[in-house]
């Protein structure tokens, strides 16, 4: 969440008093981004990857901190559940071979940890919902990481959440869970990535990430199971969405979303809708001096920490300070390869569309329904999508748009300067998906009902995730992977 946390008890005097700061860091973080000079450094780009543990019986292995302990010297990470873990790679410029040292990066510290998941009899999962995930271990006692800031984040939602429900319905099965406190968030493993943007053009590039966010996320989908049922293409974005607020939370209480409208004033606007919209959940106070340069805000980091937007502006006081966007609506896996090249099409096409005004293409709540549109039907989505002979835009089948957005993509890397090779080969994966009108979801649930011609749902889900742990995060890209007869 960007702060570090160890307190979930507050008084009404420290909600009063962290309002109070929000509302003047507000106001200077408007001056920051204004001031000559601040953020203009050169674009640079990181990238995120949350996975799922598992053990011989490809079931959820809760030993995340033994892994994390034992892989230290890549910097691995807890997530929320204890079957989860993650990786973050370190920024490199934009410009160059961006995607070979990304991929260098995530190959050395995966490799890592799976060596060390196999000491421990466990293998690391790629899939933005675990297919064998059952609501008995959710609901387990000790599913949650016991870190102190997943217990005050639990602690604070508890206090806020309108129900503990996950429901929603998918082409042949629904869901109806009750899961109390954050453990449904630790179902989502997503594919986070980090670009660096200047002030003085943020508010183009986000507003072009919230218009092709859902064709990418239709080309990544990896999520279609959810405890035992067939439910969405990519069924984090409802199962994120209601494991913060639950099933019931209103529209415009939701503290999951892509955006209340387009952007007009950059990041500034954002932080300034954050302290006026949303009511904070964790008042934890810091020693604070206004004085410093660059200043830390870190009420304003905390409380965007506790807003989880799809693409989510971030302010970052590291030597001079930066604001970068940070694009989380994206799957994680199934392949090293599969992910450098989702990384490649959301951060080319966003690139791309920040070349014109994207708030004169479509209304914006077309965009914001693209995006569940996208989540529910993946390669099968019909988006609305901008349209030069038509202001409101048209109807259009996601395959074609995404067979026009990857050249597009392509130009744009190319243009920040991007070596051609290393466009190239991040994309082809990409390509080879398209070709063959194939992503994560539409593999799983193939090879699910293959294998379950022959077993249970849970034991084909089994297998699903078996074959997933045995092709490996650094094995052939999807387009080559099979599905049983």
């Amino acid at each position: 969440m960007g702060e570090a946390i160890d307190q979930d008890d507050f008084s009404p005097a420290d909600y009063r008093e962290f309002t109070e700061r929000l509302a003047t860091q507000s106001q200077q973080l408007t001056g920051l981004v204004q001031k000559p000079g601040f953020g203009q450094q050169p674009a640079s780009v990181g990238i995120e990857v949350e996975m799922s543990l598992v053990g011989a019986d490809a079931h959820p292995a809760l030993c995340n901190l033994e892994l994390v302990e034992a892989a230290a010297s890549v910097g691995a990470a807890a997530e929320v559940d204890q079957f989860g873990a993650e990786y973050d790679t370190d920024p490199v410029p934009l410009a160059g071979s961006p995607f070979a040292v990304l991929a260098a990066d995530l190959h050395r510290g995966l490799l890592e940890m799976e060596r060390q998941a196999g000491d421990l009899g466990i293998q690391l999962v790629f899939a933005g919902t675990l297919p064998t995930l059952t609501e008995e271990v959710l609901l387990r006692d000790d599913v949650m990481t016991p870190e102190a800031r997943y217990r005050a984040m639990a602690a604070a939602l508890g206090r806020h959440k309108f129900d503990d429900y996950i429901r929603f319905a998918g082409p042949s099965d629904e869901v109806s869970v009750q899961i109390p406190g954050i453990a449904a968030e630790g179902a989502n493993n997503a594919l986070q990535v980090h670009l660096v943007v200047a002030p003085d053009n943020f508010a183009r590039v986000l507003n072009a990430s919230h218009l092709v966010c859902a064709p990418v996320l239709a080309a990544a989908a990896n999520s279609p199971f959810f405890v035992g049922r067939r439910l969405w293409a990519d069924s984090r974005i409802p199962i994120f969405t209601q494991a913060v607020g639950g099933a019931s939370v209103p529209v415009a209480k939701r503290r999951v979303l892509l955006a209340s409208d387009w952007n007009v004033g950059g990041a500034a606007e954002v932080f300034a809708e954050n302290a006026h919209r949303f009511e904070p959940i964790l008042p934890v106070l810091y020693d604070w001096n206004p004085a410093d340069e660059p200043p830390q805000l870190h009420e304003t980091r905390l409380h965007a920490g506790t807003i989880w937007r799809w693409n989510r502006p971030v302010y970052d006081p590291t030597g001079d300070g930066h604001v970068r966007i940070e694009f989380r609506a994206l799957p994680t896996g199934p392949t090293l390869v599969d992910m450098i090249g989702n990384s490649a099409l959301m951060l080319g096409a966003s690139l791309a569309y920040a070349e014109q005004d994207c708030s004169e293409l479509l209304p914006f709540d077309d965009v914001r329904e693209n995006l569940w549109r996208a989540a529910e039907f993946g390669l099968d989505a019909e988006l609305q999508w901008p349209d030069p002979n038509n202001p409101a835009g048209r109807r259009r089948p996601v395959i074609d748009i995404l067979e026009e957005l990857l050249p597009v993509a392509t130009d744009a890397l190319r243009a920040a300067g991007v070596a051609d090779e290393d466009v190239a080969t991040a994309m082809a994966p990409v390509s080879a998906r398209l070709q063959r009108r194939i992503n994560g979801a539409r593999w799983q649930v193939a090879t699910a009902a293959a294998l379950e011609r022959d077993g249970s749902r849970a034991e084909a889900l089994a297998g699903v995730v078996h074959r997933m742990a045995d092709n490996g995060f650094d094995g052939p890209p999807l387009a080559e992977w099979t599905v049983p007869n």
